[in-house]
């Protein structure tokens, strides 16, 4: 399995693995938005829409 990663993440462009990096520093940074806030935020927008 673990093999099955690193050639995962090898064949990854890497202005791919940059964004991966930044978004994982971000999300340990506590920069981000939960799972319930987004799910509000589009309700809110999109009320037609049944979710």
């Amino acid at each position: 399995m673990d093999k099955e990663i690193k050639d995962f993440w090898v064949q990854l462009p890497d202005d791919l693995k940059t964004l991966i990096n930044k978004a994982k520093i971000e999300l340990d940074n506590g920069e981000c938005i939960s799972h319930e806030d987004v799910i509000a935020e589009v309700k809110k927008r999109y009320t037609k829409l049944s979710i």
